[in-house]
């Protein structure tokens, strides 16, 4: 990681990540209202990979107000955000570090590049993209329903299993026909790993699997020393219940 600096008053680094092999900075900026757990206000920009120091300066970049609404355009409050290069790997290490406020905005200063704007509350996914040569200002962007498929977990007597999920050390894979430069696809794909291994099954066995991006193979169940493997999860598939031995 090379370390930076900014210039602008409005600049109170929260955190810093600038991986040296890309050049790509992401910094989220600590919100001024007391008690907000999560910053609302991001910068990405583009630095190069040379030894530090390096300074950001804020006025030079566009501003963006995002505004997450639902298919009513009714803005959706709390929205948890990550921002990516399109053309780059899954950025999952930045969720939950940047979250819409009680009006579903999100205020992002960004670099002239091509961003990607991933985002969801668990129930909808949001898959945009900034466009370099786009202007600021204000953008609506719409939510859509995450398709959610209703599994039940057992234990070998078949009693409810609570706390089973997807493992980390697991990698699912998206059934898809797209190419492999589809932006959108692979944001899709990104969400539907991560709200994924979110999914954890309730104190009767059942558990709510999200599929934002379409079926996904070789999923593991996991908790603790019990294991269910091997599964092809898909909305339009009637399952039996998953049995972890």
């Amino acid at each position: 990681m090379v370390p930076g600096a900014f210039e602008g008053q409005d600049a109170r680094p929260a955190s810093f990540e600038l991986p040296r092999e890309t050049g790509a900075l992401l910094c989220y900026l600590r919100p001024r209202a007391i008690g907000v757990a999560a910053p609302t206000r991001i910068v990405v920009g583009l630095l190069g990979a040379a030894a530090p120091p390096q300074a950001l300066d804020l006025a030079s970049l566009r501003e963006h107000r995002l505004v997450f609404v639902d298919e009513g355009d009714r803005p959706v409050p709390f929205v948890h955000v990550v921002v990516g290069v399109p053309t780059e790997g899954y950025p999952r290490r930045w969720f939950d570090r940047c979250v819409a406020d009680a009006e579903g905005v999100v205020t992002m200063r960004a670099a002239s590049t091509d961003w990607l704007v991933l985002a969801t509350d668990g129930t909808r996914a949001w898959c945009e993209r900034i466009w370099a040569d786009g202007a600021g200002g204000t953008r609506r962007l719409i939510g859509r329903p995450v398709p959610m498929l209703s599994l039940r977990c057992l234990d070998a007597a078949g009693a409810g299993l609570a706390g089973v999920g997807v493992p980390v050390d697991c990698w699912p894979r998206v059934e898809t026909n797209t190419p492999r430069d589809d932006w959108r696809a692979s944001g899709l794909a990104q969400l539907a790993d991560t709200l994924l291994r979110t999914a954890r099954s309730d104190h009767d066995g059942n558990l709510l699997a999200p599929l934002p991006a379409g079926p996904v193979t070789e999923v593991v169940f996991r908790r603790g020393a019990l294991e269910a493997k091997h599964f092809r999860l898909a909305v339009d598939v009637k399952f039996e219940p998953i049995v972890l031995q």
